[in-house]
């Protein structure tokens, strides 16, 4: 059994999120800096009027915070109710992955 997702790179490594659970693909430069904001994000962006909370993933999981990577997008997904920006290096591709295969950080755990 497999599912669509879209996968991305962080630091050299792919990961991946469900293709149902992401609205857009945005460029990196959509992201206007939040001057007070919580640890992991890096600003936000606004999508047909709707403020998007912007979440760096390299920060979120512990990886080194190089912000020069050309190819940088916000990858921006619904989880639960809210929209959520998540600032990759690179996007890769759109494809199937097997489920049993795949290994569930979790990014948005309660109180993190």
């Amino acid at each position: 059994m497999s599912e669509r997702y879209v996968s991305f790179l962080l630091a050299g490594n792919p990961y991946c999120v469900p293709l149902e659970s992401v609205m857009e693909i945005l460029r990196q430069e959509s992201v206007v800096p939040a001057p007070v904001a919580m640890r992991d994000v890096v600003g936000v962006i606004s999508l047909r009027g709707e403020v998007i909370p912007v979440v760096d993933l390299r920060a979120r999981l512990g990886l080194s915070t190089d912000r020069r990577a050309a190819k940088r997008r916000v990858v921006v997904v619904q989880y639960g109710r809210r929209l959520y920006g998540l600032l990759v290096d690179e996007v890769s591709e759109i494809g199937d992955a097997p489920i049993n295969e795949l290994d569930v950080p979790a990014l948005f755990a309660a109180g993190t």
